[in-house]
């Protein structure tokens, strides 16, 4: 994994993160990026790295913007808030390649 490419990708997903973020990080899960703003933050992503998200399934990774949903089920059941994992490292392993492919 190239560490340049990893420190950009972790500048451009942490610059409103309070929280220490590393390859692990799930931007989903653990950065409760959510709706409108994962959307704008993925054509953010590719317009900055030059690579296609063509093919991703945003459904798959990220919750829709339904703000009364994610507040209850934030403090009841959080579970349900979990989506499949989309790391800062599969990021990383997309810039490199130039396109979206599957964890």
């Amino acid at each position: 994994m190239d560490k340049t490419i990893l420190h950009r990708v972790i500048s451009f997903f942490g610059r409103n993160s309070k929280s220490k973020i590393d390859e692990t990080t799930e931007i989903n899960n653990d950065l409760e990026i959510i709706g409108d703003d994962a959307y704008f933050m993925l054509i953010d992503f590719e317009k900055k790295f030059n690579v296609s998200l063509k093919g991703i399934s945003f459904e798959d990774y990220f919750l829709p913007e339904l703000l009364f949903k994610y507040t209850y089920y934030k403090w009841f059941s959080p579970d349900k808030l979990r989506k499949k994992p989309l790391t800062i490292g599969h990021m990383v392993k997309v810039v490199e390649k130039g396109y979206w492919f599957e964890p």
